[in-house]
């Protein structure tokens, strides 16, 4: 990996914005990178927390070990930053994980061996004045994730849900033309 400009001054009259939008590009390169100490010395260990979707709050210590355990399993995974739009001490930072098991397990739950994972991902990044990143919120859908990997429950209910909505899509359509009929 190239050398990264991870200082958190800022440099060549940069503004905070344009910081914390190299900073935040640079912290998922670590990330993508697996390069999980690296990624951890941008972040403020007294005050970061992470908000994730589906877990309860996580100190800095619990971020990275959650990271691992999503990415560790497919190595060789690719991890594509698509958008970085920043406004204040906030970053948003959308990109697409792309990866291939190794085994036959996720996150100790049993799966199909060899599963892809693709999904885009939301994350937005909040950076003290010193450009150390305090907060991690992650918005995506893990339903989607384990279905991926073909862990069946998440199999069943994906399924069950994409027909409910396509019954309520029908549901709605057909009272729409009935009222435009009347």
């Amino acid at each position: 990996m190239e050398n990264l400009n991870t200082s958190s001054c800022l440099t060549n009259g940069e503004t905070k914005e344009q910081r914390n939008k190299r900073l935040a590009y640079d912290f998922y390169r670590y990330i993508g990178n697996a390069d999980y100490e690296k990624a951890k010395a941008m972040c403020d260990p007294n005050e970061f927390i992470f908000h994730p979707m589906i877990y309860i709050n996580a100190d800095l210590d619990g971020f990275i070990d959650l990271e691992a355990m999503h990415m560790d399993p497919m190595p060789g995974f690719t991890f594509t930053i698509c958008n970085i739009i920043a406004e204040g001490d906030w970053v948003a930072v959308h990109w697409i994980y792309d990866g291939v098991l190794d085994g036959d397990s996720y996150m100790g739950m049993p799966c199909t061996e060899n599963a892809r994972q693709v999904h885009d991902i939301m994350s937005m990044l909040r950076f003290n004045a010193e450009g150390k990143i305090v907060e991690k919120r992650a918005k995506y859908n893990m339903l989607k994730v384990l279905a991926m990997m073909g862990i069946k429950e998440a199999v069943d209910l994906e399924k069950r849900m994409d027909e409910h909505l396509a019954n309520l899509i029908k549901e709605k359509r057909k009272a729409i033309g009935n009222s435009n009929r009347e």
